[in-house]
């Protein structure tokens, strides 16, 4: 998604350089997408955004990736600006079909006490929220370890942090391969 051209549609740019800011802090929407040059802070030569978390009211410092840097150079070197919720959601879903997201995903909810067992295509389930759980498990699969992650997304409870966590059996299975436990 990140090297997908865009410029022809800078509001759909905006929208996916705002959605790729939450990739890569873990924040909600609602801190993700109010970022702002006064929240950048440098400490000890590394430069951060110092986020007060809108829900949960604790202070995070998100340090500035390369990632980061990359999106914010298109905006002179500060986060994009603001975009409402539903239009970010509109065009993800947008930048979704012109990246072909077609597979199917099995998805389950209950509704006035009925479970329901229903398939989506993939893009049709982007949205702003997505961020943050790619984030959580993308860090996961690169082996940070949960305490770590959790304390740039803000889960207060392991319980709930792991609902966040996206992966297959067999990345489960390669990600615990990877942690040493075995002689391989």
């Amino acid at each position: 998604m990140k090297d997908l051209d865009l410029s022809d549609d800078k509001t759909m740019e905006l929208a996916r350089d705002i959605f790729l800011m939450g990739c890569y802090t873990g924040q909600r929407i609602s801190d993700y997408n109010r970022l702002s040059g006064i929240d950048i802070v440098e400490k000890d030569g590394v430069h951060f955004f110092e986020i007060l978390q809108k829900k949960s009211v604790v202070k995070v410092n998100c340090p500035i990736t390369q990632e980061l840097k990359g999106i914010m150079q298109r905006y002179n070197n500060q986060p994009p600006p603001k975009l409402s919720d539903q239009k970010i959601n509109k065009y993800l879903k947008l930048i979704g079909r012109r990246l072909d997201m077609n597979e199917d995903v099995l998805c389950h909810d209950t509704k006035g006490g009925v479970k329901r067992t229903y398939i989506r295509p993939k893009w049709e389930m982007l949205e702003s929220h997505t961020a943050r759980r790619s984030f959580c498990t993308n860090m996961y699969l690169k082996g940070m370890s949960i305490q770590d992650i959790m304390h740039f997304s803000g889960h207060k409870t392991e319980k709930e942090f792991l609902k966040y966590i996206r992966i297959t059996s067999d990345e489960r299975t390669k990600y615990i391969l990877g942690q040493g436990f075995f002689n391989m």
